[in-house]
């Protein structure tokens, strides 16, 4: 293709110039239906058909040099105002004028609701500045409910009371890219957890490692757009599973505007500004925000901060445009004891500051087919500090300061303890003559720190090359980049006294400090090229947009993504048809990449609550095994995903409806495998009293036997299909009752299971067989859950463009909603794991009655209910209203209700009678904002 492009180039040149350029003015609308017109400066004006972009000087103008006359579609966007967009004739008789109106509640056609758009033809939503005001957003996660079938928002997510992730078409958050101007926000350097080897849940539920962003951290006020694409995103964007959130800050000219949002539980104020610096200057844009929010206001020792800072700036010097910004960010999420309750010990605090650092821009040549070179550079840090602080009950468990695995240590430092015989019972490695191991207090107060310093960086580069060939239009592009993922943290800090209280379901397992600046760096590189191509075929417009790209991370293998999206009008601005298919890879986090070791401590012998004993003779000895917990099989997680859709447009009703299926057969996931079931010897020790308190005890091996330790590593054994139906219908607005009408929705299918061996047992008694027995080995996939809904928005939206009021009804119906699970055979094994030497055995089912397997019979102790799928839900309503009143372009007063007549009814299972849920559950909200402006 490169070839093609260069032989065509002297073609091109011959063909001569011609100039593309105009004014570009804004038009203010105020009370009463007077506008005011006046040029605007640093407008962006662009023909995304090639790939071409400038700015307005600060009298509006523009110039674009062209090689080809011919149809071109204009773009114009500036901050604050309507962006436009037309197809024009080049050369133009006259000279071409430019309105952009101001965004406005006085427009008559104002967008409050998420708009249908093909992002590259990639199934997408546009969501602007002025929709998140409307429904007055706390974070970028309250975008969610604007997607088509969406549900409402419940109380705790808008409040920010809990860890809030993004998640497209029922995938995995951590698969959902968020790219803020140009590159991605990472979660992959997060760590934030106690040891991935004692099950992914192992640690603090006010974080967010091995999953997507927490987007409480991220506000909308500093946010002028975002585009959410459902389907197979551009081969531009990796490290991908399920989508991707396309966030456009603030960049440009705006007035000083200053934001009040108030509900019963968040308060949120914010300042921003964008300033022009003179001629040829530039522009530098800022903005501060702060946020308090409390889910209970009578209870306050739960709450949760948030303060964020950004300063922008950007220029265009001659072929060279550029924008810049630094982001500081400070957020504390913090849960106290209740001071009415005694039993309330629990303290848990996360306090994140971090700093992000991006440039991007383009050098626009616009020399025959090289239209462009763009970059992004970014790098984001962030410092963590994570406490956690609880009372432990009956936490009498072993514990040892060793790392070494069959270090035999004693609550003695340094000091070897022998059999009666001479044998020596003791094994002291060299760095643990000091170590020791002991038993812990029944109760005591466990504490620990995780203090995580994330660093990502990102660097793209890309060409841009465009032109035509006979009467095909093609744009290709062209690029690579690098991404470095670390943590430089002091990592998991404890006083070994008062260690993170352990699981009553892991036994022996154990904690350990861990350094996380001892993880080295993931890298990552990628290459990606992608074709834009489209012709007339019969007066008809086809495009495709195909690409490719390669992903390749350091010690690992990599991973090549096909991805194309193409459309055809069969009807001519009435009707198209369209379609994707594509692969995409998802990177694992650093957590999964490097997980701590597992830690067990096995006690041998403790005489401290025996009776005869002096208080020198009295001591513990326990045994260390360690197991690395790291997967070297580990997979790049693949997502296969296609779609079909259909858009059309009746008269001024315009709509779109898209079938999609998603599959993934190599999740991400922590789960047990045949090889960390490790078989150990168990020995323990008796003592007799000795002659005299000067002695210390002589001991005897009183018992000696095999026993089985289990822990969890990484592994790709996840699996899920997700498909369904989208569809966003825009009725048009009717203006004899100045109201428009909308409609979207979804019907989703998902089925999610382990892509692999499930391992159970039960304990059968007081003996060692009986509380260590053999681990049952059951089938791959026998178990499977199941989800589905049907769900519709309708939304009616009125406005009165001369008082500037709008009001936007949305009646949001469940019409059937269903969770189930279904099982294979999970009672009888298929295979076992011998505690007596950790081999995996083929398992005779006829053998399930002998005493030796019976914790491997599940048959009783499983609730033959479960085989009965749970019957659909009934329809539900929610009603959400929202209001905002614009006055004289220099304030703004908006107010929100959701489920305004509070309909929670109770649902009862046709399975468990006797259970109920309760529908509509904590989402009926509200609360007001107030935006001024000083122009």
């Amino acid at each position: 293709m490169l070839l093609l492009y260069g032989a065509t180039s002297v073609w091109a040149q011959g063909k001569g110039k011609i100039s593309f350029s105009g004014t570009v003015q804004a038009s203010e609308t105020e009370g009463g239906g007077n506008s005011k017109i006046t040029p605007l400066a640093y407008a962006v004006v662009s023909l995304p058909e090639i790939g071409v972009a400038t700015t307005t000087d600060v009298k509006g103008r523009f110039e674009i040099q062209l090689s080809n006359p011919g149809k071109y579609k204009v773009e114009i966007s500036s901050l604050g105002y309507e962006p436009l967009s037309q197809t024009i004739q080049l050369p133009a008789r006259d000279s071409l004028k430019f309105t952009l109106k101001a965004t406005s509640f006085y427009l008559e056609n104002i967008v409050v609701s998420a708009e249908s758009k093909k992002t590259g033809a990639a199934t997408a939503s546009k969501i602007s500045k002025s929709a998140m005001e409307h429904i007055q957003a706390t974070s970028l996660a309250d975008i969610m409910s604007l997607l088509p079938g969406a549900s409402t928002r419940t109380a705790e997510e808008i409040a920010l009371k809990k860890v809030s992730t993004f998640s497209v078409r029922n995938g995995q958050s951590f698969g959902t890219a968020i790219i803020m101007d140009g590159a991605p926000l990472s979660n992959n350097a997060n760590m934030q957890t106690l040891s991935l080897a004692l099950g992914a849940g192992a640690g603090p539920s006010i974080s967010t490692p091995n999953s997507g962003v927490d987007m409480r951290t991220i506000t909308t006020n500093n946010i002028e757009s975002v585009e959410v694409i459902r389907g197979i995103a551009s081969a531009q964007y990796g490290d991908i599973a399920s989508g991707a959130v396309i966030v456009n800050s603030k960049a440009g000219r705006t007035p000083l505007s200053i934001q009040l949002d108030v509900n019963p539980n968040v308060y949120m104020a914010s300042v921003s500004h964008g300033v022009g610096l003179g001629r040829k200057a530039g522009v530098l844009n800022y903005g501060v925000d702060y946020t308090f929010a409390q889910y209970d206001p009578t209870e306050g020792y739960d709450t949760y901060n948030r303060v964020t800072g950004r300063v922008s700036y950007s220029n265009t010097v001659g072929k060279w445009s550029t924008n810049t910004s630094f982001n500081l960010f400070y957020t504390k999420d913090k849960a106290e004891p209740n001071p009415d309750d005694a039993r309330d010990l629990d303290l848990m605090t996360q306090r994140d500051l971090g700093l992000r650092f991006n440039t991007n821009g383009s050098f626009n040549f616009n020399k025959n087919w090289l239209k462009n070179l763009k970059y992004t550079v970014s790098a984001n840090y962030t410092n963590k500090k994570t406490y956690r602080e609880e009372f432990a009950t009956n936490s009498d468990w072993t514990y040892s300061t060793s790392k070494t695995d069959g270090a035999i240590l004693s609550s003695m430092p340094g000091q070897d303890i022998y059999l009666a015989d001479g044998t020596k019972i003791t094994n002291i490695p060299d760095a643990d003559k000091n170590g020791k191991a002991w038993r812990l207090p029944s109760d005591y107060t466990a504490i620990y720190n995780l203090y995580g310093k994330e660093l990502n960086t990102f660097a793209q580069l890309s060409a841009n090359f465009a032109g035509d060939l006979g009467r095909t239009h093609h744009r290709l592009i062209i690029g690579g980049e690098y991404r470095a993922t670390g943590n430089l943290g002091e990592g998991k800090v404890f006083d070994p006294e008062t260690p993170p209280r352990r699981s009553v379901n892991t036994n022996f397992t154990t904690q350990r400090e861990r350094a996380f600046s001892d993880v080295p760096f993931m890298h990552q590189f990628s290459l990606f090229a992608e074709e834009y191509f489209s012709m007339d075929i019969l007066r008809r417009k086809l495009e495709i947009v195909a690409g490719v790209r390669y992903d390749h991370i350091y010690n690992m293998d990599g991973g090549v993504a096909p991805r194309i999206n193409a459309s055809y009008d069969l009807i001519p601005e009435k009707l198209s048809v369209r379609g994707g298919y594509g692969i995409t890879y998802k990177a694992p986090s650093l957590g999964y990449l490097y997980p701590d070791n597992a830690y067990f401590d096995i006690l041998n012998f403790d005489n401290t609550t025996a009776s005869g004993f002096s208080d020198a003779q009295k001591f513990q000895i326990a045994t260390t095994h360690v197991y690395s917990a790291e997967n070297p099989d580990l997979e790049l997680a693949k997502t296969t995903k296609w779609e079909v859709g259909v858009d059309f447009k009746i008269g001024q009703v315009r709509g779109s409806v898209t079938y999609y299926e998603d599959k993934t057969r190599n999740g991400y996931m922590t789960s047990a495998t045949f090889d960390t079931f490790k078989c150990v010897d168990y020995n323990q020790y008796s003592a007799a009293k000795p002659a005299n308190e000067t002695d210390m005890p002589e001991l005897s091996l009183k018992s000696s036997d095999k026993i089985l330790l289990q822990y969890s590593i990484p592994t790709n054994y996840f699996a899920y299909n997700s498909r369904g139906v989208e569809f966003d219908i825009d009725f048009g607005r009717i203006n004899s009752i100045r109201t428009s009408f909308g409609l979207n929705g979804s019907w989703t299918q998902y089925k999610s299971w382990k892509n692999y061996y499930t391992f159970t047992n039960h304990t059968t008694g007081s003996s060692v067989a009986g509380s260590y027995p053999h681990m049952g080995v059951f089938e791959p996939g026998n178990k499977a859950e199941h989800s589905s809904s049907t769900t519709t928005n309708l939304r009616i939206t009125h406005n009165i463009p001369r008082i500037g009021f709008v009001v936007t009804l949305t009646a949001s119906v469940k019409w059937k909603e269903r969770e189930y699970t279904t099982y294979g055979n999970d009672s009888i094994p298929v295979k076992y794991i011998s505690r007596l030497d950790g081999q995996v055995y083929d398992f005779d089912a006829s053998r399930i009655g002998e005493e030796e397997f019976q914790a491997l019979d599940m048959r009783g102790r499983l609730d033959a209910r479960r085989l009965i799928p749970e019957s659909s839900m009934p329809p539900i309503l929610c009603i959400n209203i929202n209001l905002t009143k614009e006055i004289r372009n220099f304030m703004r007063i908006s107010f929100f209700a959701n489920n305004m007549f509070r309909s929670t009814p109770i649902w009862e299972s046709k399975v468990y009678p006797g259970k109920y849920t309760r529908r509509n559950a904590k989402t009926f909200f509200f609360g007001a904002a107030l935006s001024v402006k000083i122009r």
